[in-house]
């Protein structure tokens, strides 16, 4: 499918190539969502609720593919966004950070908990990306945090890690 795209670039206009792009990236990634969509209805749940460890891929496939169709609806009606400046070194060097502060926390969520490190992760990566308010900072980070924990907690019943501090939940 990437050399499809490939060859379509080296065809078209170059006004029109933002429009192939939305529409290439777009079918990949619905191609993408679907392929894993159905990857997780193998899943076999267990217990007594009406869904099981499939239920959470699936849901987020399908807004992948949702999201997907419509970049591609608004790039085939012409309404794909302008082309903006690329990256500079600065805003490299921070993506570079933000993936190793990511690659830290997969490494620390086992030891630490999923509270605590997430918690701390997504204050680090609201610092790293520019945030300025403290308050909000912590707030954002302790709110998300405890949104997702009691997501998986007491909706999908899905077990997180706890990590190895007895206050940890």
């Amino acid at each position: 499918m990437a050399s499809v795209c490939l060859a379509f670039h080296q065809l078209v206009p170059k006004e029109d190539i933002l429009k192939y792009q939305d529409i290439c990236i777009g079918t990949v990634f619905a191609a993408l969502g679907v392929g894993i969509f159905i990857l997780a209805g193998g899943y076999s749940g267990q217990g007594l609720s009406y869904y099981g460890p499939s239920l959470f891929p699936q849901v987020v496939c399908g807004l992948l593919i949702f999201s997907s169709f419509i970049l591609v609806v608004q790039a085939t009606r012409g309404h794909s966004l302008p082309k903006v400046d690329s990256i500079n070194g600065s805003g490299f060097m921070r993506l570079l950070a933000a993936l190793g502060v990511c690659g830290i926390y997969l490494y620390c969520v086992n030891y630490l908990g999923f509270v605590i490190a997430t918690c701390v992760f997504l204050y680090a990566l609201m610092t790293l990306l520019g945030a300025r308010s403290y308050p909000k900072r912590i707030f954002g980070s302790l709110a998300t945090t405890l949104a997702v924990w009691s997501l998986f907690r007491f909706l999908l019943y899905a077990p997180l890690p706890e990590g190895v501090f007895p206050f940890s939940f």
